[in-house]
């Protein structure tokens, strides 16, 4: 299995690859703290993920958006996106569907 996780705090990152290894070992992980985009360009060139993990809210371009942009991607319109934020304001499943 093929995880992307799409966060920009290396703490929360290390947290989830720390607690997919323990439930599923074999799973790969490819988690980034850099730009939303450069994410969005690593899924262009690489094997689509099965599942992929998105911060809502970061700097740039937000979690909503980024998952704009990948559902546009070949392949990419039905992996699903999970949402995270460490501040879930009011509106953001809401946002988080229609995205």
């Amino acid at each position: 299995m093929r995880v992307l996780i799409i966060e920009d705090e290396m703490g929360a990152l290390d947290d989830l690859r720390s607690i997919l290894a323990e439930s599923a070992p074999d799973i790969r992980i490819a988690g980034t703290t850099e730009s939303v985009m450069q994410s969005v360009a690593w899924l262009e060139k690489n094997p689509v993920p099965d599942l992929i993990f998105m911060d809502i809210h970061m700097p740039e371009v937000d979690g909503y958006e980024a998952t704009r942009l990948i559902r546009k991607l070949p392949g990419l319109d039905q992996v699903p996106i999970i949402a995270l934020t460490a501040n879930a304001l009011q509106g953001d499943r809401d946002a988080c569907l229609q995205a």
